[in-house]
């Protein structure tokens, strides 16, 4: 019996458990067939496998569709153009939060190795947090199922041109109008710089800060701090070495120095006792709470939510002492133009990270932190410094090893140049 007689005689509604055994038994008549036909054999497969990741879609998705949603969103809405943005988009969302760094690191790299962005979707659907918050998200299924079947070889290729046949008419049209719109109004830009603000406080009124570390890890990385980074004695005195690129005066007394990772408050304390008003941030609660017996006003917040909402030319100097090295890239421009717009003119920027062009640094030591996202070789992190609009920059080196003085001149230079340079390196900046 062929399988279209199969169909049309079981006359009782049939399920997709029946029709896989269906084509299963359709499978055992073609083998058992000497004469058999490869290529129908290989179309039996083909539905088999279909049939198997539509029945468990279907078998996850059930609680999902049945549930009435607490909110409706439309698959439209993530349209965040690269990974980094997307998946704090998706995170923001359908839970409420921005991803932290496990999180966001674990799903860019997913997009990256060839994940749809529906994938990504489909997991933080069926989390907990998504699942009781009840959201969701129309028409994702179809999305969904479309990239499932995109994914087979072939016949998934056809199916993607096809789909971007079928859209290309529709897309031609909303680029049209999107032009007349461009092309008819005038777009005040106060009015957004106004909504972007409004923005930004509200997701900080509702607590949404990027990418802070939870729990045990805050703990975690503040024993890491005292084990590794060395003691506030230490600190302390090392930065000191900054005080004499900071201007003071009358006219600005009462301007605060803005700290971003402050962590334990070395360089807040260097700062109060040279009689600056003072401020610092930093993402981990539990070295704020460590810090708060030092008297110093500190906030838990992420440097580009924080700054994002205060006035311009707020600071007499934007600070980040070991920051810039666990910013993404985009992040890091962001933070740059804003601290340059929150800087008071002639205030200063000062940015002291792990210098690469120390060997040992940059091929070992650098790694010790699993926080660290990408290592800033000095050039280039004066260029981003410059091109945001700070002036007169430098590089300046904190303190450097004792250097190698021996018959061997080359020796010299190298040991000197590589392994004796100073293994952190800030960039001075003035607005």
């Amino acid at each position: 019996m062929s399988l279209s007689n199969s169909f049309l005689k079981n006359e009782k509604r049939v399920s997709y458990a029946d029709i896989e055994k269906m084509l299963e038994h359709e499978k055992s008549n073609i083998l058992l067939n000497s004469d058999h036909d490869f290529s129908k054999l290989l179309k039996i497969e083909f539905y088999i496998e279909l049939f198997k990741k539509i029945s468990k879609i279907i078998k996850k998705c059930k609680r999902y569709i049945l549930s009435k949603p607490d909110a409706i969103l439309h698959y439209s809405e993530f349209d965040a153009v690269d990974y980094q943005r997307f998946v704090n988009q998706a995170y923001l969302k359908l839970l409420g939060r921005y991803p932290d760094t496990d999180g966001l690191d674990s799903n860019v790299r997913r997009l990256q190795s060839g994940w749809k962005r529906a994938d990504i979707l489909f997991l933080l659907l069926h989390s907990e947090e998504a699942l009781y918050r009840n959201i969701k998200i129309k028409n994702f299924y179809w999305h969904f199922v479309l990239d499932q079947c995109k994914k087979m070889p072939i016949a998934g290729r056809l199916l993607e041109i096809l789909v971007i046949l079928i859209r290309l008419p529709t897309l031609i049209t909303r680029l049209r109008l999107d032009l007349e719109t461009l092309r008819s109004e005038r777009f005040d830009t106060n009015q957004i710089d106004e909504l972007q603000e409004a923005i930004s406080v509200i997701e900080n009124k509702m607590g949404i800060t990027s990418r802070l570390l939870q729990g045990d890890k805050q703990d975690l990385y503040l024993q890491f701090e005292n084990n590794f980074r060395g003691s506030q004695a230490i600190i302390k005195k090392r930065q000191k070495f900054y005080l004499s690129f900071l201007k003071k005066s009358d006219s600005n007394k009462n301007t605060p120095i803005l700290d971003v990772g402050c962590g334990r408050g070395e360089w807040l304390g260097v700062l109060k006792d040279a009689g600056y008003s003072v401020l610092g941030i930093d993402t981990n609660s539990e070295m704020i709470q460590a810090s708060k017996e030092k008297g110093i006003q500190m906030e838990v917040a992420e440097a580009n939510n924080f700054l994002s909402y205060q006035s311009d030319e707020s600071f007499l100097a934007v600070t980040a002492f070991h920051v810039v090295e666990h910013m993404f890239f985009d992040d890091l421009v962001l933070f740059l133009q804003q601290a340059y717009s929150k800087t008071v003119k002639g205030g200063a920027i000062i940015l002291e990270t792990p210098n690469p062009e120390n060997l040992i640094v940059g091929g070992c030591n650098f790694y010790m932190d699993p926080t660290h996202k990408r290592q800033l070789p000095p050039l280039l992190l004066e260029f981003l410094v410059k091109t945001v609009g700070f002036k007169k920059t430098k590089i300046v080196y904190p303190f450097d090893r004792e250097k190698m003085k021996s018959n061997n001149e080359q020796l010299n230079d190298f040991y000197n140049s590589h392994i004796g340079i100073s293994p952190d390196y800030a960039i001075i900046g003035y607005k």
